[in-house]
């Protein structure tokens, strides 16, 4: 399993960004724990939402997440669902991937996620 931390300026509003999108809100600690941390899951795919301060050099902060993408699998019958939650985000349309999934990207606060399904495709006969 791979849960990532991914750095942001407040983590309890990306969270929030997370959440507004369909994302679970799994824990947060307490924003004067001195410790800031929130989890979010789709579908249980985890990620957690740090913070930029002692992970980012001052003056990055805007390449945070720069050439990453994270690929979240979802069931085929929910990603209708998913995408519509995420619109309000401007995601790319649902399209068919050259491997078969059918997926979407999505970016939510400053991070780049796919999200797909993979395809149940049935055999159709052939016709000679």
């Amino acid at each position: 399993m791979l849960r990532p931390i991914l750095a942001t300026s407040n983590p309890y509003e990306a969270a929030e960004e997370f959440v507004q999108a369909g994302w679970s809100l799994d824990f947060s600690t307490p924003p004067d724990s001195g410790d800031p941390l929130c989890q979010v899951s789709l579908c249980g795919c985890k990620v957690l939402l740090g913070t930029t301060e002692g992970y980012v050099p001052e003056g990055a902060e805007a390449f945070v997440g720069t050439g990453v993408v994270f690929y979240i699998n979802v069931p085929e019958d929910k990603i209708r669902i998913i995408y519509e939650n995420h619109l309000p985000l401007q995601p790319t349309a649902i399209s068919k991937q050259p491997w078969g999934d059918i997926a979407f990207q999505v970016a939510i606060h400053g991070y780049k996620f796919m999200i797909a399904a993979e395809v149940n495709e049935r055999e159709t006969p052939q016709c000679t």
